[in-house]
């Protein structure tokens, strides 16, 4: 009886957890854009959430799937051997999400297949034991809410690159405040990629143009520097192309922040067509409380900052978001939106884009498409003496961006996760325009 009981109250424990997870990754996912203004304290968490809480899932299908396929080579004729087989699938999962949950996530369609395949063998016979709904239905559900969210993240992309009217670009934020060597890998990297146009994020004005000039002038002779700089200004946006650029307008859009957040409007010409080229460079919402925490983990003085200081930015942000629409709405050609969002896919600003615009890497890109993060815990003091971190550092959060009009076609997206010399890494677009 005791031992019934135990296992009763185990089998409630383990459902609570269940429906807990399951409510937080659909508030983090769709709910934590809609909460009021000044949660922005629970939007900024669940921004560095967006692309991790998908983890515990994750580890927990792998998990299912290499006990199942482990089943027939260990037979559990003894409890010995059915623990053995259980240390060993967790043993491998874990080391595997350890070392490289990009790769976990990437090859995440494998065991998603084979634990559908199983619990459509075992339905019929399922449906009506209570087991099934207490713990494969919540598991069910986070199933469905993940494909839903990743959609064709989850699966390799297989498309030529090449033909009539097609452009590559790149957006990349190259640190404002980069050395000469980070900068030269930066410029490696371009080489290696040859896009047709470079949309760059805090190029520094005061020490960039010669050395980018004299090291790809020759690939791209069409160039466009954006902001209102002055000789302390140290990040604009910059524009670099193998077609001919014209400028639309130039605009520096920042009431709270320093000057870095500029933008760009240009119009290029490809084969006697136009196209509207803009490059982004939206507020950072979350420095304030990061330097408060460094401080103190007194939850009131965080709320307080929150409150007093990443409110107004995280306002402007939107602000910022409606100002690039309102811009292009009066654009009648095709348009590619180029930057850094400083936001997640579930953020407010991410929405108001995607509400007109298709996002590059979610249409045609593979994996979880992080661009930042690994550069910036390594280089945190506090948290670098932390033991493995910086063995176990990674790109965390997909706030680099590309997104294309209606009338663009997207054939490729990625993420050039070898990049280096810079906090971001370069996100890589291949479209064509559709036929007039």
């Amino acid at each position: 009886m005791p031992l019934q009981i135990s296992k009763f109250y185990s089998a409630i424990i383990y459902q609570i957890l269940l429906w807990t997870y399951a409510a937080l990754v659909v508030f983090i996912w769709y709910g934590a854009r809609f909460t009021p203004d000044h949660a922005v304290l629970i939007r900024v968490a669940a921004s560095i959430l967006s692309d991790l809480v998908w983890i515990p899932f994750g580890i927990y299908i792998w998990f299912d799937s290499i006990l199942w396929i482990l089943g027939f080579v260990i037979k559990p004729d003894r409890p010995i051997e059915f623990v053995k087989k259980w240390i060993l699938a967790l043993t491998v999962v874990l080391f595997f999400f350890m070392f490289n949950y990009e790769t976990a996530f990437a090859f995440l369609f494998i065991p998603l297949s084979l634990f559908i395949a199983k619990t459509l063998l075992c339905f019929p016979g399922n449906i009506l034991q209570k087991k099934f709904y207490a713990i494969y239905l919540p598991i069910i559900l986070i199933l469905c809410i993940t494909i839903s969210h990743y959609r064709w993240q989850m699966l390799p992309v297989f498309t030529s690159n090449t033909g009539v009217n097609t452009i590559k670009i790149m957006s990349y934020n190259i640190y404002s405040q980069a050395g000469f060597d980070d900068r030269m890998r930066v410029i490696k990297t371009i080489k290696n990629e040859s896009p047709d146009v470079v949309c760059f994020i805090e190029f520094n004005p005061m020490r960039d143009p010669v050395l980018i000039q004299r090291e790809l002038g020759d690939i791209f002779p069409y160039q466009m520097t954006g902001g209102h700089f002055s000789r302390w200004t140290q990040s604009v946006a910059f524009i670099m192309s193998r077609y001919p650029l014209a400028k639309i307008r130039v605009s520096n859009s920042s009431k709270v922040e320093d000057g870095h957040i500029n933008f760009i409007f240009a119009e290029m010409t490809l084969d006697d067509r136009k196209i509207n080229v803009v490059n982004y460079h939206l507020s950072t919402v979350g420095h304030h409380i990061e330097n408060t925490v460094r401080k103190t983990f007194n939850l009131k003085e965080v709320g307080d900052t929150a409150i007093d200081y990443e409110l107004p930015v995280d306002m402007e942000k939107n602000e910022q978001a409606r100002f690039i629409l309102e811009t292009i709405a009066t654009f009648k050609e095709p348009t590619i939106l180029c930057g850094d969002l400083n936001d997640t896919p579930n953020s407010r600003a991410y929405h108001l884009l995607q509400s007109q615009f298709i996002n590059t890497f979610s249409s045609k890109g593979w994996g979880l498409g992080s661009t930042f993060g690994e550069s910036w815990i390594k280089n945190k003091k506090r948290l670098s003496r932390i033991p493995l971190l910086s063995l176990l550092a990674r790109d965390v959060m997909r706030i680099d961006h590309i997104f294309v009009s209606r009338d663009i076609t997207v054939l490729h997206s990625k993420v050039i996760r070898n990049a280096e010399g810079s906090d971001h890494k370069p996100v890589v677009a291949v479209v064509r325009l559709v036929k007039e």
